[in-house]
């Protein structure tokens, strides 16, 4: 059976939320196996109601799933798959399958700037977005907004006047537009860049879906912009899990006696980076990766005409670099007496930020490690001065 109707078939089960999913994946290893089990034994978080769905084998409604995704012309992504985005592979109860329309590629790769604000905006609030997302995208960023109404709508619109390329995160089917005004957009984002989902085809907009929309929209993104947030915002939700997931924030001040800067000014005051013009976020990520801000077919151009130095840093489809610069530097690492007392996973590491300024996801991918390993190794080599961390959670070597 094709492994992609066995996500289909636990994730589509209303009460098994991904953190149970977690605890079943630790236990059991694969969604089939989670499948192929019968008793369920001694699973943390597992429930009565949880036990009832999941000796409920019958496969009818994800097949039906697979099929009407196919039909309305989306893409199944699941944890398990190599275009599965790593950003989102190391967050608290990550989704573990995306509904896609669009192209995902190179998320990791490339700077990725999620923009956030109220549903109930200013004029000002709107104008901010709208220049901010249009100039970010015009440097090469990829924006992340959630398309409710209001100013995750003008980040989008923003981006797409530029030319550049978006991703909107929405918190119900592909089929089923939530706002029903914003189809229009959202055939364009798809063009450009995607719209994705972790709800399956005619899911409802319910309410309890677009606070857990918001994690994953914090995943996606290096970092955070708030451009307009009141006292009791939802966007303040996407701030925190902003910052739990170890993301940047920043945030445009607003006027001390505007309720729609309440929050805002609030998360300054806790330390976000008060932002008042691109550049403020684009010093933070001097190193970042940034896609050209036109249609994806002209960023593959210049490889195609055989650019070497385009070539030389683009990294093949494990994460790494494959350069002869690359494998020099990974012959230093073994031929120099300074390294001999490293590990091999270490000098793997040491490797690839030789050849250029990385970051922890893009580590993590080339050596096959999770986050919170890598960032221990990170840790104890940059002890030992053999590299330096950058602004925006890059490395570099030191010295």
């Amino acid at each position: 059976m094709d492994r992609v109707l066995y996500w289909i078939w636990l994730t589509s089960k209303s009460v098994i939320s991904p953190n149970k999913i977690m605890s079943l994946l630790e236990r059991y290893g694969s969604a089939d196996e989670i499948y192929r089990e019968r008793e369920y034994r001694n699973v943390p978080n597992i429930g009565e109601k949880e036990l009832a769905v999941l000796r409920d084998k019958s496969m009818s409604s994800a097949e039906h799933i697979r099929e009407v995704s196919e039909r309305i012309g989306s893409r199944i992504v699941t944890f398990e798959d190599e275009d599965y985005p790593d950003k989102l592979r190391n967050i608290t109860a990550p989704p573990y399958i995306l509904y896609v329309r669009g192209d995902i590629s190179g998320l990791d790769d490339t700077l990725t700037i999620g923009v956030i604000g109220s549903r109930h905006y200013t004029a000002y609030g709107e104008m901010v977005t709208t220049r901010m997302s249009s100039e970010l995208a015009r440097n090469g960023v990829i924006i992340v907004s959630g398309l409710a109404r209001g100013l995750d709508t003008s980040a989008a619109r923003g981006a797409l006047k530029a030319g550049g390329r978006t991703i909107a995160v929405i918190g119900s089917g592909l089929d089923n537009m939530y706002p029903p005004e914003n189809a229009g957009i959202a055939d364009e984002i798809s063009e450009r860049g995607a719209v994705i989902t972790e709800y399956p085809p005619s899911s409802p907009p319910l309410a309890m879906h677009f606070p857990a929309r918001n994690r994953i929209i914090a995943g996606l993104s290096n970092g955070l912009l708030v451009t307009e947030a009141g006292r009791k915002s939802g966007t303040l939700i996407t701030a925190g899990l902003a910052l739990e997931y170890g993301r940047d924030l920043f945030v445009v001040p607003g006027r001390i006696n505007e309720q729609n800067y309440e929050g805002s000014n609030r998360l300054i005051q806790q330390g976000a980076k008060l932002t008042v013009r691109v550049s403020d976020i684009l010093e933070e990520y001097p190193y970042a990766r940034r896609v050209k801000p036109a249609l994806q077919a002209e960023r593959s151009e210049s490889e195609k005409n055989g650019d070497a130095e385009a070539a030389e840093n683009t990294p093949d489809k494990d994460g790494e670099v494959s350069n002869t610069a690359a494998i020099s530097e990974i012959k230093k690492t073994e031929d120099n007496e300074r390294y001999k007392d490293l590990s091999e996973a270490d000098r793997k590491i040491l490797s690839l930020i030789m050849t250029r300024a990385v970051s922890i996801d893009e580590i993590s991918r080339a050596v096959g490690m999770n986050a919170g390993e890598v960032n221990v190794r990170l840790t104890v080599l940059e002890m030992k001065k053999y590299i330096k961390r950058l602004p925006g959670g890059y490395y570099d070597i030191s010295g």
